[in-house]
């Protein structure tokens, strides 16, 4: 993707998250005056408020800075959306089980490792990349009912907030020509990597 074609984007995908945050916050507005105990900073920030959200953010957003020209296209978009609404789903059978925090901590592992290796990532691979990582926030995502406006309210938060989170780490700039950068962000991984198999065992020994 071209400098200018990457900034085009770039608006785009601006343009998409305000309408999305003007859609959370709308329907946040116009809902019954209740006590909430989500708000909409919490909906915003659900990706990043927990190792189990956090961890597959960190290792994904490593992984797509591996691509030649690290970027966010629309389909990328489209399948980090695609997977949240996967993995809000399967939250329903999940939730209560050791399965429901093993879905996030077994991603994140397997894109540590990748990470850690220092794997190239072609472009179908960045969109199944976006497309697990929604998988496993939408698994464990928290929303105040199980009624379908707060659960879209939910999903278009954590959205919006991942590809905020997304769009920033991918146009950080690049290692290039610093090794020292790549190694540090290969250590990164690698304990990313440890952690998230750390916390898997600890789960997998609660299932036993």
């Amino acid at each position: 993707m071209r400098p200018n074609q990457n900034a085009g984007a770039l608006i785009r995908f601006h343009r998409i998250e305000k309408l999305t945050l003007a859609f959370v916050i709308l329907t946040s507005t116009f809902q019954t005056a209740t006590a909430h105990q989500i708000g909409l900073a919490e909906q915003v920030l659900q990706p990043v408020s927990g190792a189990l959200g956090l961890l597959p953010l960190l290792t994904a957003a490593l992984l797509l800075r591996r691509q030649t020209d690290p970027s966010l296209t629309r389909p990328a978009a489209l399948a980090l959306a695609v997977g949240l609404a996967i993995g809000l789903c399967l939250r329903t059978w999940l939730t209560g089980t050791p399965l429901q925090p093993a879905v996030p901590l077994s991603i994140a592992a397997a894109f540590g490792l990748a990470a850690a290796a220092g794997l190239a990532v072609p472009s179908l691979a960045a969109l199944i990349i976006c497309a697990l990582l929604g998988l496993s926030l939408g698994a464990n995502l928290h929303s105040e009912t199980n009624e379908l406006i707060d659960l879209a309210q939910s999903l278009a938060g954590a959205w919006v907030g991942t590809l905020a989170a997304l769009q920033i780490a991918v146009t950080l700039p690049q290692a290039g020509s610093r090794q020292w950068q790549a190694i540090g962000e290969r250590i990164i991984a690698s304990w990313s990597l440890a952690i998230a198999t750390i916390m898997l065992a600890m789960t997998a020994r609660s299932m036993m």
